[in-house]
């Protein structure tokens, strides 16, 4: 909230489009997306051709469902900067949630091509890939996200559901628990052990 007051004095000394931009997106963070929308539209009332903020009201957008409308902000963002390997990447996400998966492998494989180390980049190829059900790739898709982020989260966990479904349950339950673990806390109150991926033919699953 100081960063907000910071901001607003600064565009009423100098309104431009990089801090109405930088203004949205501490308003993003907060959840306040009404404020935010607004800031963004700001943004590119100042300078149209501003891809920062296309891309960020196309997210703003995708929070509050608005699938298409964010696609088509992140799709400008993407013709404004067409080597941003980040706006290539940011545009799957909401391919996927409009089930274009296709769509979402060409936008996911340009950003590749343009940064092959990125990390969400490869882990949204392997959601892409999960979506398409290809677990095998899925999985190797992850495991290098993982390779460049090693405490990456979100790889580890869609790495989880890509191993438990291809039958690696021990490893996909440590992977799944792995979240578990950096929050050792949650598991309080409970006496109930973890399972560790053993066989569980003639037991209860809960």
């Amino acid at each position: 909230r100081v960063a907000i007051a910071h901001y607003r004095r600064a565009i009423a000394i100098q309104p431009d489009a990089q801090t109405y931009n930088n203004l949205g997106n501490v308003q993003k963070r907060l959840g306040q997306l009404n404020d935010a929308f607004a800031s963004f539209r700001l943004a590119l009332d100042a300078e149209p051709d501003c891809a920062e903020a296309h891309c960020n009201l196309g997210l703003a957008l995708q929070e509050t469902g608005q699938y298409e409308q964010a696609l088509a902000s992140l799709q400008m963002a993407c013709q404004l900067q067409p080597n941003s390997a980040l706006f290539h990447c940011n545009i799957v996400t909401v391919l996927l949630d409009l089930n274009r998966i296709g769509d979402a492998q060409n936008s996911c494989q340009r950003a590749l091509e343009l940064d092959p180390d990125m990390v969400e980049a490869n882990s949204n190829m392997g959601n892409v890939q999960l979506a398409m059900g290809l677990l095998s790739d899925a999985a190797a898709s992850f495991e290098r996200a993982l390779e460049l982020a090693p405490n990456y989260t979100k790889a580890r966990h869609n790495l989880s559901h890509a191993q438990l479904a291809m039958g690696q349950l021990a490893r996909g339950w440590t992977n799944y628990e792995y979240r578990i673990d950096e929050h050792r806390n949650s598991r309080a109150g409970t006496r109930l052990p973890q399972w560790s991926g053993q066989a569980v033919a003639q037991r209860v699953r809960l």
